[in-house]
């Protein structure tokens, strides 16, 4: 029997003696490499714009604390609080998964903070994004939601753009397309729909999400619109025809159609919506601007 002996070194590590000081070290290497993924990650306490009101003209923008705000939305991304939904690493992987690239380059002009969005279609097949998060056709172009979410420590800035309605039933004239192998790019002054703090301070930028869908997903949605329509017909002469109730039929038929309609089934399992695509977002800018520069 050959007896093989330890060196020294290592007869160290694994003693009983050492197994504390390694527990130790785990830890510590552990803690280097969730600050270094979390060292952006500030929660944030507090936004920075004016109040909506009939003065709004004639306020200055200030800081106030977040659960003041009309549109306060909460998502717990990689421990932080944050507007948005998936994470940095979440969005890469939708990208490579689904041959789309997201970009986002910010600058300081020497009158305007300027935001160039690029989105190019790698792949085989059209893509969609929602009307609502890019600009509009307008000279000026304006922007029809919140789409980007700028930070500076724990304090976020107000949206103040306009807010643009679109049909909600799933009509392509909701969606931007963009074909396959083709990009679409746009570039805005963020300072005209934020406010950028006095003084030099570091901002982190990001687009919010983008969900992505392809032409199946109409084909599809139309399907299940058409399905569900013939169903809830059925469904309502059904209920005519047989009485539940001789007291009063009525309500039990607007009963019946509330819970028992194949739309409400598939709702329960997001059937009927759609797996909405995925969602995609950029990185995240680091710059400093001179809020005292841009108008």
């Amino acid at each position: 029997m050959t007896t093989v002996s330890l060196p020294a070194v290592l007869k160290m590590l694994f003693s009983k003696h050492a197994r504390p000081f390694m527990m130790i070290c785990f830890v510590y290497l552990m803690s280097l490499h969730y600050t270094q993924a979390e060292q952006n990650l500030i929660i944030l306490k507090y936004a920075y714009g004016k109040s909506q009101n009939r003065s709004f003209i004639m306020q200055n923008p200030k800081s106030y604390q977040l659960q003041q705000r009309n549109d306060y939305r909460i998502n717990n991304i990689e421990h932080t609080y944050t507007l948005l939904r998936i994470s940095e690493a979440e969005s890469i992987k939708n990208q490579h998964v689904n041959s789309i690239d997201l970009h986002l380059s910010v600058e300081q002009s020497s009158r305007d903070v300027l935001a160039k969005v690029n989105i190019t279609n790698n792949s085989q097949k059209d893509y969609y994004i929602p009307l609502k998060m890019v600009p509009t056709d307008e000279k000026p172009a304006e922007m029809c939601s919140d789409m980007f979410q700028i930070t500076a420590g724990n304090i976020i800035l107000d949206y103040h753009g306009y807010k643009c309605r679109f049909d909600t039933n799933g009509s392509k004239d909701s969606w931007r397309l963009i074909p396959a192998k083709s990009s679409y790019s746009y570039t805005l002054p963020l300072n005209h729909f934020y406010f950028f703090m006095p003084g030099k301070r570091h901002y982190n930028i990001s687009t919010l999400e983008y969900t992505i869908v392809d032409s199946d997903w109409f084909i599809e949605l139309e399907r299940n619109t058409l399905l569900l329509s013939v169903f809830n017909a059925s469904d309502s002469y059904s209920c005519k025809e047989n009485t539940y109730s001789l007291v009063n039929p009525e309500s039990n038929c607007a009963d019946a159609s509330k819970g028992d309609s194949l739309e409400v089934f598939l709702e329960k399992f997001s059937y009927f919506g759609l797996k909405p695509g995925f969602d995609i977002r950029s990185h995240t800018v680091s710059i400093e601007i001179d809020g005292d520069n841009p108008h």
